[in-house]
């Protein structure tokens, strides 16, 4: 006998299952830029040189979720950028230092919003004449936090100059890369005029035309012996992960190695001597930075 009650049941079931197989998989698109200004396939870079990569990435028809750029090599793997994102079309560029691999595979990979992946490749070699770069140091840099009126609080690490923010004309403004603060929720801190919170402790920060932004690796741990036997920028240039770098570094102490990235693309790294004194104390530093 026809039981009409058990068929109906059974068709929307293969209806449901019928859909979600046919269900539309978006599958995202990647290429790399070409032209003149973007570092090629199978290029010959030297230690520390610049390179410049570009991509364009469709989705297909589901928003671009995530970038990833991460490079192989005899020197060790690393991650350059996990980034997140919710565009249609990524276009894309980018500014890296070549790193002390003899032969590095970068590999770039985009996922859309249905976890669908794309990824493209390359392999640049280091120049056989690369060389390590010189580097300045500083022993000794004494820095007042906030509302010290005593010790000068900003410091330009190229030229090795402290400033009071009252001697910081419009033309110096750009020559700024390191301050640093004590509150309670944060202890002693190092940033730059470009955070977006340094207003809060220094507001003539809001009057400046040019905020420089100095970005802290907050992951990389340096033992203060290695700064201290580093000669040449090497080990500044191994020692910051583009990944964690980050617009202030918290809870700093004596003994603590941060390496950092100026605005310019200079990297260095600082090592905390002392800290005293609270939102009237100091900050001091043992710098040593690329020329």
């Amino acid at each position: 006998m026809f039981n009409s009650t058990r068929i109906l049941p059974l068709i929307l079931l293969s209806a449901l299952l019928y859909s979600c197989s046919g269900k539309e998989v978006h599958t995202p698109s990647l290429y790399f830029k070409s032209g003149a200004s973007f570092t090629p396939e199978g290029s010959e870079v030297a230690f520390n040189d610049p390179m410049t990569f570009g991509l364009v990435a469709d989705g297909g028809g589901a928003n671009i979720s995530m970038l990833k750029v991460t490079v192989e090599s005899e020197a060790g793997n690393r991650t350059m950028l996990d980034s997140g994102t919710n565009i249609a079309v990524l276009d894309w560029t980018r500014v890296f230092s070549k790193g002390d691999g003899w032969n590095e595979l970068w590999t770039f990979t985009v996922m859309n919003r249905d976890r669908e992946q794309a990824s493209i490749s390359l392999r640049i070699t280091k120049d056989s004449a690369s060389s390590y770069g010189a580097i300045t140091s500083y022993p000794s840099i004494i820095l007042g936090t906030q509302n010290n009126t005593a010790i000068r609080n900003f410091f330009d690490p190229v030229n090795g100059l402290i400033y009071f923010p009252s001697e910081v004309t419009a033309g110096l403004e750009g020559t700024i890369d390191i301050a640093g603060y004590y509150d309670a929720s944060d202890s002693y801190t190092m940033f730059s005029p470009g955070c977006a919170e340094s207003e809060l402790y220094y507001p003539v920060f809001s009057s400046w035309s040019v905020r420089n932004y100095t970005a802290w690796d907050i992951h990389t741990v340096v033992p203060p012996e290695a700064f201290d036997q580093a000669t040449n920028d090497s080990l500044l240039v191994a020692s910051y992960d583009e990944v964690y770098g980050k617009k202030k570094y918290k809870f700093i102490a004596a003994g603590t190695v941060i390496p950092f990235k100026t605005a310019s693309g200079k990297k260095g790294m600082v090592k905390v001597i002392n800290t005293t004194g609270n939102e009237t104390g100091t900050i001091e530093l043992a710098i040593k930075i690329q020329k």
